[in-house]
């Protein structure tokens, strides 16, 4: 059976933090492939620099 059809997610909106890369980016994709709106945020903190 396709995947799709087992985990559809089609109407639905997903807010996923952390979705700039690594894990949350792959959860973002998978949701967005199964039919959701995705919004996503993420934090950048800057590095101090000596």
């Amino acid at each position: 059976m396709e995947i799709k059809k087992l985990f559809s997610l089609e109407g639905k909106v997903a807010l996923i933090t952390g979705a700039a890369y690594g894990i949350g980016f792959a959860i973002a994709q998978a949701y967005a492939a199964a039919g959701a709106k995705i919004a996503f945020n993420f934090f950048q903190q800057e590095v101090p620099h000596f």
